[in-house]
């Protein structure tokens, strides 16, 4: 969405000996998206993705305010492959351990930010989950066919207008292992 968009600080403000000196370094800012947090659902217009402002509906930036933990990981410091995540079905988000060892990060610290930014409020869930089947519907008849599963992930992961696809990480945990051929090309292959 549009709006649906904020500046969040990796290192909060409130942190006691690095907050004040980042504040407006830029290595320290991130897009991200605005975490659920609306008065309105139809300003934004997407409703799956807003909620009325609670700290138990919000995500992201709304939720992890101004959280010191040492076991956060800094989403800066991600490697882009392996996924350290994967979406199950039921739009549940959860650390892949696997990948997790093959990055070298500790899969109970991804664990310990999903929980810290609230990946898995009911609204998300739901959301990833209808992604899901979705996905299902289209493309579960074609799973035999790698060509056309390899074409069906460029489609559903490449960027569209500069922007990739929301619930990205849904998308290719579905397409995988055909996703994660897509996205280990060159950009040049895709942009």
């Amino acid at each position: 969405m549009e709006n649906d968009r904020q500046v969040e600080h990796v290192i909060p403000l409130s942190h006691p000996a690095k907050g004040e000196a980042s504040a407006l370094d830029a290595a320290n800012l991130i897009a991200c998206c605005g975490g659920g947090a609306a008065d309105d659902p139809e300003v934004r217009g997407d409703p799956e993705r807003v909620s009325v402002p609670s700290r138990t509906g919000t995500s992201c930036g709304q939720a992890k305010g101004g959280c010191i933990n040492p076991d956060f990981v800094d989403p800066r410091t991600l490697p882009a492959l392996p996924s350290l995540t994967r979406v199950r079905a039921d739009g549940l988000i959860q650390a892949d351990e696997e990948a997790c060892a093959q990055a070298g990060i500790s899969a109970c610290r991804v664990e310990t930010t999903l929980k810290i930014l609230q990946l898995n409020v009911p609204r998300l869930r739901r959301a990833r989950a209808d992604i899901w089947r979705a996905l299902d519907d289209a493309w579960k008849p074609h799973r035999g066919d790698s060509r056309a599963m390899t074409g069906g992930a460029h489609r559903a992961l490449m960027p569209a207008n500069g922007r990739l696809p929301k619930f990205f990480t849904t998308r290719r945990s579905w397409f995988a292992p055909a996703g994660e051929t897509v996205l280990v090309q060159a950009p040049q292959a895709w942009i």
